[in-house]
């Protein structure tokens, strides 16, 4: 019975933390994330088949393009594509559980609720957590890490030469993966020579080795053909050709960048952040207790370790923490055979008691710490699509050039790229989006990219497209449409009222829509206007009152820039409780100081909202 219930409860605490890792899941993106940084890169990398950060990951991004176009479609229903691709580092996660409970319970058969509390510690540190949620590749060099562990062990029972062949693969996929990942292959390598030092002289063996070690690195291969393809692709920098280009990014630059060949200044966070990761207590138990695991095994830990201190050591001002992520599973093996160790040298039920309530109490630290920093889901600062959300809610043109800020063309690129959101539009510059718009494309600005727009263009014509967007028109509007159009349509209605010297009210149309009263009001210029004047459009409800002041079409189109008979669209929206009746006036005035002065209002003809 002790086989089939040590495994049935690996399972159930797999389960668990897959749960754990699902309802943590990120599924969203801050400002600074959109910006740029090795998340993002990645996510684009696995959307659109790039090649990532320096060296390029190729082997894991060419799997996680399969990953996101094949599970894209079949978990639309529960997943956003944020999610999805969170999840293809949570498939690595647990695979990388699933080897190290293999090996705990390998090493330590007759005591698997240790191997429980190790898988179980382990799933819950920060890093771990942190990267098995969101969307970078070191929990698949955990999990190369393991797998090469877990062959050798194997190896080292059955001495099977086809698992040395394995593991001279695996070696390979780490050296198109995360490189340092190969820290662990001397003293692999020097363990596998200790058992069987006559192995060098199987020159067929080797032959084979050499060539599975070899084969993964054609994924290279891939990188230099996308960067060929895609120029724009390769970063800042200037190159002679494609070759320089890809010699010099395999090198990593800006890893290398970082690295520091002096003893001296120390780093304040090197190496005591990997301790505050593990807990002292875990770190100091798990360097011990790598010596019970006997004089043919121990050299394999205390070597792998020394080679990733010493890296780490030159890499203590740059992504060392990252780096020595697959480490730590190690020395959690190791803090699991000094428990071992105590349970065997003392196995009194009293000490049981007490090594179980001080492991369990190790594991609540760590599963309360880590909890609320590596929890992804449901940020409230992961606002960075909403500016595109709200430029697409004016339902723009299928296939219409965009011209927003910074940020604004960030998110719909993303949008359009990953999310594959409607309707399809093509974020740009405005100089290049007033380009188009003279060549006849349908163009548009967003509110927040006026100024750059600049005032009284000639032969422009914007005029207003919903609550983000300003058409560029080159021609002007001459006559008052039937319908006043975005998601909704709304009929227009007559006016005919000059409100001020020159503005007339043609007409407008009113009507609900995404929660807000939309007002669109179409003005007609009767003659040139010397002044630009500021719109505010109220609906009074008895003594309430709910108003939107702003200067005509977002400000992109001043009133002293109207031609004589164009008509002038403009909207305005205005939050009401949808479906209370209420009355539209328009005012008309400038600024004196800060000080509005009115130069002409009205109510609105059969003005009454009802919402209906």
């Amino acid at each position: 019975m002790r086989f089939p219930l040590r495994w049935l409860a690996g399972a159930l605490l797999l389960l668990a933390i897959f749960a754990l890792y699902l309802l943590t899941l990120d599924d969203g993106l801050r400002p600074d994330e959109l910006m740029g940084g090795d998340l993002i890169t990645h996510q684009y990398a696995q959307a659109e088949a790039r090649f990532a950060n320096a060296p390029g990951y190729p082997i894991y991004t060419m799997l996680g393009w399969a990953w996101f176009h094949s599970l894209r479609p079949l978990l639309r229903w529960a997943f956003n594509p944020v999610q999805v691709l969170s999840l293809y580092s949570t498939f690595w996660a647990m695979l990388s559980l699933l080897f190290l409970y293999s090996i705990l319970l390998r090493l330590f058969p007759r005591n698997w609720p240790l191997a429980l509390w190790g898988t179980a510690f382990y799933a819950v540190t920060y890093f771990f957590w942190y990267y098995a949620v969101t969307t970078e590749q070191y929990t698949s060099a955990v999990f190369q890490t393991l797998l090469l562990l877990w062959l050798a062990l194997k190896w080292e029972e059955e001495r099977n030469n086809s698992l040395l062949l394995w593991m001279a693969f695996v070696a390979g996929t780490c050296a198109a993966n995360l490189v340092t990942t190969l820290l662990i292959l001397p003293p692999l390598v020097l363990f596998i020579l200790r058992e069987e030092p006559n192995i060098l002289r199987n020159r067929s063996l080797i032959l084979k080795a050499s060539t599975l070690a070899l084969l993964p690195l054609l994924s290279y291969v891939y990188v230099y053909i996308r960067g060929a393809q895609h120029p724009e692709w390769k970063g800042q920098g200037e190159w002679p050709s494609t070759l320089a280009w890809f010699l010099e990014f395999l090198t990593a630059p800006q890893g290398r960048s970082e690295m520091s060949w002096t003893l001296w200044p120390p780093s304040p966070n090197y190496p005591w952040l990997a301790f505050r990761e593990l807990s002292w207590p875990v770190m100091l138990m798990g360097l011990a207790g790598w010596a019970f695991l006997g004089r043919r095994k121990a050299p394999l830990f205390y070597g792998t370790a020394l080679l990733y201190f010493a890296f780490c050591y030159i890499d203590r001002f740059g992504n060392w923490y990252q780096v020595i992520m697959p480490l730590y599973p190690l020395i959690i093996i190791g803090t699991t055979a000094f428990a071992e160790r105590i349970l065997r040298a003392w196995p009194n039920l009293g000490v049981r008691l007490a090594l179980g309530a001080f492991l369990v109490l190790l594991f609540a630290w760590r599963l309360a710490k880590s909890y609320p920093m590596a929890d992804q889901s449901g940020r409230p600062d992961a606002t960075a699509l909403e500016p595109g959300w709200a430029i697409l809610a004016d339902n723009p043109s299928p296939g219409s050039c965009i011209a927003g800020t910074y940020s604004e063309n960030l998110a719909l690129q993303y949008l359009m790229s990953i999310w594959g959101a409607k309707p399809k539009v093509n974020p740009v510059t405005v100089e290049e989006a007033l380009r188009r718009a003279w060549q006849g494309e349908s163009c548009y600005v967003t509110r927040q990219a006026v100024h750059l727009l600049g005032p009284c263009r000639e032969g422009l014509h914007p005029s207003s497209a919903g609550e983000n967007l300003i058409l560029l028109q080159t021609r002007p509007t001459e006559e008052l449409p039937r319908e006043a159009c975005l998601r909704e349509c709304f009929p227009v209605k007559l006016v005919g009222v000059e409100i001020t010297p020159g503005m007339k009210i043609a007409g407008y149309a009113a009507g609900w829509e995404r929660r807000k009263l939309r007002i669109t009001l179409f003005w007609q210029a009767t003659r040139s206007i010397a002044s630009d004047y500021f719109i505010s459009v109220r609906l009074i409800q008895g003594g309430k009152f709910f108003q939107q002041d702003h200067p005509p079409v977002w400000g992109a189109y001043p009133t002293s820039c109207w031609k004589p008979g164009e008509i002038v669209r403009d909207d305005y929206f205005l939050e009401v409780p949808q479906g209370q009746a209420g009355k539209i006036e328009v005012v008309v005035y400038y600024l004196k100081g800060k000080e509005p002065v009115s130069v002409g209002e009205t109510a609105l003809p059969n003005g009454g909202a009802t919402g209906e």
